[in-house]
């Protein structure tokens, strides 16, 4: 009996034993499963990585986060980013337009290559030091103040630290692969740590505290340069810039441009808002497209017209009273001059390719020399505030109440042609007349893509209004230049 019992104690022993080591091995794999899967503490970054994946369900493995190259969760509301330090193979994230304010996990990502954190709230960028290969970075709107952690990104190619709180730049110095760099909106004042920066070919230093700019003389790779809205009075250093092809200089204090003669590749020249009263060194630039010069000091535009390329003119709020030197400028699309002390727009009628003109508040009492300019229609000209005849008004009036009936065809007209909705402005009667008992127009327009991109292009239509209704009877296209 005795053998009996200690038989079967021996067989409870060793069944509680293998039950035991079962229950040890279960509690081993369930915690070798849990140190292999992602936790998430944000639920909007569990939710973009789930999409990613294409794993609407069930735990997510490291295993599947490393397969993951490009992350774009843009306006996603992420405040945390605990869990994607597990992304190691990452060499792109977007993270733009969230809540994000601490970035401790992205310092373990040393594979990105292009990290966009623009819009958050990371005033504190120090954990970026460690992502020594990041050739794209951008920080745009963070309340950053710091930036030293950036001093040895040395690949960096693009930078954008616009609108922060950044009033030294000495990190930046030996940033030298930089091909790009965007500081608009900051509090700077000193910039000599960019005289370095000699690979650049963009540059924006718009909306600071610059005063002195002598120390840009030697970026001469720079194509386009931004220094609107700062202090600057002379400009003399960048006659070294030749290359440049944009340059804005809007709202400064600069009296003398003949620096910028020198430039011969401008073709985008901005310089509103300053005290110029001489712009005959502007002639030289023989390749210049757009230049604007609202509010200056400017009387006489003498020597302007050998700048034969330009397309587009702004003028408003000078002090200009003749136009002559305008006739030459057979390439005008876009003038703006009003708010200046012009009687006379007889210049004018010479600009065959003219298709937008604006002379309100000046001292103009005849149009008529415009009315039969081939592309300029009434509705595209504005000529309030000045003693024009009423019957011009109503002329005006007239014609855009004929576009408000042809709307509708026109817009149908276009969306036969691109197979959907465009949107138009700018709409013009380039000619009207009656026959036979039947009206037709000639109207221009110009397409959208959306509602804040370029122009697409220029639609020229015949409409006919006769006895069997209103119809579109011929359709051309026209790139938009």
């Amino acid at each position: 009996m005795k053998k009996y019992y200690m038989l079967l104690v021996i067989m409870f022993i060793f069944v509680n034993m293998a039950f035991q080591g079962k229950e040890v091995q279960g509690q081993e794999s369930r915690s070798i499963l849990q140190s292999e899967t992602v936790y998430f503490e944000d639920k909007n970054l569990e939710s973009g990585i789930r999409e990613k994946l294409n794993k609407p369900k069930g735990e997510i493995a490291k295993e599947d986060v490393k397969k993951i190259g490009e992350l774009t969760l843009n306006n996603k509301n992420i405040s945390s980013l605990e869990g994607i330090q597990y992304l190691t193979n990452l060499k792109k994230l977007d993270l733009m337009f969230n809540k994000i304010s601490d970035i401790n996990p992205l310092s373990s990502l040393t594979n990105l290559v292009n990290l966009n954190l623009g819009y958050n709230n990371v005033n504190d960028i120090s954990l970026l030091s460690n992502l020594v290969d990041l050739e794209e970075l951008r920080l745009q709107y963070d309340g950053i103040e710091d930036i030293i952690s950036l001093e040895k990104l040395n690949k960096l190619k693009v930078l954008d630290l616009s609108f922060n709180k950044l009033k030294k730049l000495e990190p930046l110095r030996h940033l030298i692969s930089l091909n790009d760099l965007d500081l608009y909106g900051n509090e700077i004042e000193d910039i000599e740590a960019l005289s370095s920066l000699v690979n650049l070919t963009t540059l924006t230093l718009g909306e600071n505290q610059i005063t002195d700019i002598k120390h840009l003389k030697n970026l001469k790779a720079l194509k386009a340069l931004q220094l609107s809205e700062n202090k600057i009075t002379d400009i003399s250093s960048l006659s070294n810039l030749v290359e440049l092809t944009d340059l804005y200089l809007n709202g400064n204090q600069i009296k003398n441009v003949s620096p910028l003669k020198a430039l011969k590749g401008l073709v985008h020249l901005f310089l509103s808002e300053n005290e110029i009263t001489d712009i005959s060194a502007l002639g030289n630039l023989e390749n210049l497209k757009n230049l604007s010069l609202d509010n200056n000091k400017i009387k006489d535009i003498k020597e302007i017209g050998t700048a034969k390329s330009l397309e587009s003119l702004r003028l408003t709020y000078n002090e200009v009273t003749s136009l002559e030197e305008l006739r030459s400028l057979k390439n005008l699309s876009i003038l703006n001059l009003s708010n200046n002390k012009i009687s006379s727009v007889s210049p004018l009628s010479s600009l065959a390719n003219l298709k937008s003109l604006d002379i309100s508040y000046n001292q103009t009492s005849d149009i008529s020399p415009l009315r039969s300019m081939p592309e300029l229609a009434l509705t595209n000209i504005e000529f309030s505030g000045n003693p024009i005849p009423t019957y011009v008004f109503s002329d005006k009036y007239s014609q855009e109440l004929a576009l408000n009936t042809l709307s509708p065809y026109i817009e149908e007209a276009i969306k036969q042609y691109y197979g959907e909705y465009r949107q138009y402005w700018n709409p013009g009667i380039l000619n009207a007349e009656k026959k036979d008992g039947k009206y037709t127009f000639k109207v221009r327009v110009e397409t959208f893509v959306g509602a804040h991109n370029p122009p697409y292009g220029i639609e020229t239509m015949i409409i006919t209004d006769g006895y069997s209704g209103i119809k579109v009877e011929d359709f051309k296209h026209e790139d938009e230049k």
